[in-house]
């Protein structure tokens, strides 16, 4: 079993190719920006207006 990590980048762009656009991309569960020293990468994804 292999376990690959994705960049910021790839899953924007994962998400853009299935129609979605990044509003937002946090850091931890409180709502800070995500940065490369936070503990983990959550991003509110939503289809166009």
């Amino acid at each position: 079993m292999s376990v690959r990590g994705y960049t910021f980048v790839e899953i924007k762009a994962m998400l853009e190719r299935v129609g979605l656009r990044v509003l937002k991309a946090y850091g931890d569960d409180d709502r800070r920006p995500f940065s490369l020293e936070t503990p983990r990468l959550i991003i509110l994804a939503a289809e166009p207006e």
